[in-house]
Parts: C-alpha cells; sequence; structure tokens
C-alpha cells in the first residue's frame, strides 16, 4: 500500500536498489535498478507516501538516493539536515546523487536573460553552486563529492563517507 509507513525496500538479487526522493509525476527509466519511489504528495502515486527530509527507511536500506529539484524546495538551514537524513538511509559505500538550479547559470545570465535567472534563482527557496554544494555534502557527511552542469543545472554526486 503506497501510504505504508516504515516498509523496508525489496531487493532484487543482483539489483542495485535506487531511492527516488521526491519523484513527483514522472517516470524516470533506472534500468537495472530496484527502484523505490517516495513523494509527499499521493497524487503522484509514489511506492511511498512521505515528505523527504523525513524517509520512513532504516538505516542502511539503499545503494542510491536520487533527487531531482527537491532540495532547493527547503530552507537552506534546513539543508545539512535533510542530506543528513538522505546520507542515513545509504548503506555503507551508497553514493547520492542530486539535481537542482545553478546560481552561477543564474547570475550569468542575469544581463542577457533576466527572466532565466529569476527563474533559477528564485523559483525554489534556494539553488547552489558547486562550491556551496561540497560544502553542505561534506557537512552532511559525504565524500569524494562531483558536480557538474548541464544547461542551468547543477548535478551533485557523492558517496556516504565514513
Amino acid at each position: 500500500e503506497p501510504q505504508a509507513q516504515g516498509r523496508r525496500p525489496i531487493h532484487v538479487e543482483g539489483k542495485p536498489s535506487l531511492l527516488w526522493i521526491g519523484c513527483g509525476p514522472r517516470k524516470d527509466d533506472f534500468s537495472g535498478c530496484q527502484v523505490v519511489r517516495v513523494d509527499a504528495l499521493p497524487e503522484f502515486k509514489p511506492d511511498i507516501v512521505s515528505p523527504g527530509d523525513q524517509l520512513p527507511f532504516a538505516d542502511e536500506s539503499f545503494d542510491i538516493a536520487y533527487s531531482a529539484y527537491l532540495l532547493h524546495t527547503f530552507e537552506v538551514r534546513d539543508t545539512v539536515r535533510v542530506l543528513s537524513e538522505w546520507r542515513r538511509i545509504l548503506k555503507k559505500e551508497g553514493k547520492i546523487w542530486v539535481k537542482l538550479p545553478d546560481i552561477d547559470v543564474g547570475i550569468a545570465k542575469t544581463k542577457d536573460s533576466p527572466q532565466i535567472a529569476l527563474d533559477i534563482l528564485y523559483k525554489g527557496r534556494m539553488g547552489m553552486n558547486a562550491d556551496l554544494a561540497k560544502m553542505f555534502f561534506e557537512q552532511a557527511g559525504f565524500s569524494d563529492i562531483y558536480t557538474f552542469t548541464n544547461g542551468a543545472e547543477l548535478n551533485i554526486l557523492a558517496k556516504k563517507g565514513g
């Protein structure tokens, strides 16, 4: 039942488990992974209805955590707490992939395309650049942090630290 709380993920032999935090209505393809979709809104028909900062899973339940365009909707002061929650559900050596607006792109476009800049900078409650991402992810206990941009999107890949 999608509203079930505290459910343990089902593991398929040979497939890494992926928790998609804040899945929304998207149906991205994660071939080769056992995917559990979580969202706070039941109308998106996630596997589990839960806010992205209060995950109803045991510690070290998943190999991979993935979130696209959710982290920037939290208050800046909650960033480390949210990332720590996402780290908590990762297995030892687990990995995380987060996508969010890149504020450096927004700032660079303010002169030529002010509407694009405003969308990037203010659509959510916050954005990040590579330096901020590294700082927040390190504070939450992640290591091997790698960032790259794709258009106005900042991608952060990291590993659960010791």
